[in-house]
């Protein structure tokens, strides 16, 4: 199985790499060093997730504190008591979430698996996670923006804020709004559609007819997500720059 796995990819890479100079220089591998390099951008997406868990990790445990405090001042808020119990879920959830990506990565270190196996579950654990992040930042961001205007109004005006007109309203949305922009961007478009790229271009196909054919469109789907990933960066911006307006 291993060796056919071998002559799978060295089949595709020789037409890959005579197809284009452009890719070719980019993507200039030998036939032998191809399973070594789709294996190394399957653990390195792996070593990614793991790290980028762990910090959306300690930025819930952070927000847990802070709202835990301003619920113990001011306890009959429901909107503080209840923001705070979503993200205590959140993070439970994220740490599951990391716990089976440990998990994964002790099974691959501890195996000899096929390139095609480790390519394979780090694409299935990445499409699983790449559900939760982006809800998971808009939480953080829409929870910043009320732990921050508790905090300001205790210690400027030293009254509990209000949350009571339109404008509070539209920027704890805007918030959310930024934050599943950038989830997005940053993971999705990123990371989960670049290690889908490998999967389609050297695990999927059957004949080097195969190939070919899907090459065009694999490329025209680059450029889409390129364009994509520019219009939502924007979008992204103008929500904050509204943001930071309303606020004046």
């Amino acid at each position: 199985m291993q060796e056919n796995n071998n002559d799978h990819i060295r089949e595709f890479v020789e037409l890959w790499n005579a197809s284009d100079d452009a890719i070719s220089s980019k993507y200039n591998l030998k036939p032998e060093e191809m399973e070594t390099y789709i294996m190394k951008e399957s653990i390195d997406f792996l070593k990614k997730l793991r790290i980028n868990t762990i910090l959306d990790l300690i930025l819930k445990g952070i927000m847990c504190i802070g709202l835990t405090g301003v619920w113990i001042i001011y306890p009959s808020n429901y909107l503080v008591a209840g923001s705070t119990a979503f993200l205590v879920l959140c993070s439970l959830v994220l740490g599951y979430t990391l716990w089976k990506i440990i998990q994964e990565n002790q099974k691959l270190d501890g195996l000899n698996s096929s390139t095609m196996d480790i390519t394979k579950q780090s694409i299935e654990l990445y499409s699983r996670q790449s559900v939760i992040f982006p809800f998971s930042w808009a939480v953080s961001m829409a929870m910043f923006y009320i732990l921050g205007s508790f905090l300001y109004h205790h210690f400027v005006y030293d009254e509990v804020a209000p949350f009571d007109d339109l404008q509070d309203f539209i920027i704890l949305s805007l918030f959310l709004l930024a934050g599943i922009v950038f989830a997005y961007i940053s993971n999705h478009y990123v990371t989960v559609k670049r290690l889908r790229s490998l999967q389609n271009l050297f695990l999927d196909l059957d004949s080097p007819q195969d190939f070919l054919k899907n090459r065009e469109k694999w490329m025209n789907a680059q450029r889409i997500r390129r364009l994509v990933g520019i219009f939502l960066a924007v979008l992204g911006l103008a929500a904050l720059v509204t943001i930071l307006i309303l606020l004046r």
